[in-house]
């Protein structure tokens, strides 16, 4: 059995967002959408020259937000333009997913659902050749 991709995860979360959903239903494809980008982001940031390591404890997400949003002033002006675009994205991604997963008494209507997943399609998008 091969592990599961990021890819398979954003096809579980459209397929969690096709048609008519319960409010559960959304609040995971928003949950797994989140994922998905931050699977991608983390494989794609590791491809880049100078990264630094993630930490052994502490949030891994709010040092591969940090990271993306503060580039290395190493990199190419490009990558690291991107970088800050993706980190505008991931911020926003994961501010949806907390509160898909932690506020309950705030629904998550279609439109926070579809939102997810357009912004995790163009994280996917950004991350499609880190050296351009």
């Amino acid at each position: 059995m091969k592990p599961i991709s990021a890819n398979e995860l954003l096809k579980d979360a459209e397929a969690l967002a096709n048609g008519f959903t319960s409010e559960a239903r959304r609040r995971s494809a928003v949950s797994r959408a989140y994922y998905a980008a931050y699977h991608r982001c983390l494989a794609w940031i590791s491809l880049l020259p100078n990264c630094p390591q993630p930490p052994t404890c502490g949030s891994v997400h709010a040092w591969l937000i940090h990271h993306l949003r503060y580039p290395d002033p190493l990199w190419d002006e490009g990558v690291a333009k991107r970088s800050r675009a993706l980190g505008q994205l991931m911020l926003e991604q994961r501010d949806r997913r907390v509160h898909a997963d932690y506020d309950l008494k705030e629904p998550v209507d279609q439109k926070v659902m579809s939102e997810q997943i357009a912004g995790v399609r163009r994280t996917f998008a950004a991350c499609a050749h880190p050296d351009t």
